[in-house]
């Protein structure tokens, strides 16, 4: 059986559900797209890397 699925945008669909994420006290780990507001965490350091296929999205321990 062979379904027609409707046209989606698979790019921005994947970035949707990336958000940036604090990995210690004043680490963040932050996609380019995505904003931090500076004044959420004092001191913070924001890392920006943009999750790949290379690097992937920072929420596993080896990333």
């Amino acid at each position: 059986r062979v379904s027609v699925l409707p046209d989606r945008d698979w790019q921005a669909k994947w970035k949707r559900g990336l958000r940036p994420l604090r990995i210690s006290g004043d680490l963040v780990i932050q996609p380019s797209w995505c904003r931090v507001k500076q004044s959420a965490i004092p001191g913070m350091t924001v890392l920006k890397i943009d999750p790949k296929t290379a690097f992937g999205t920072g929420h596993h321990s080896t990333t």
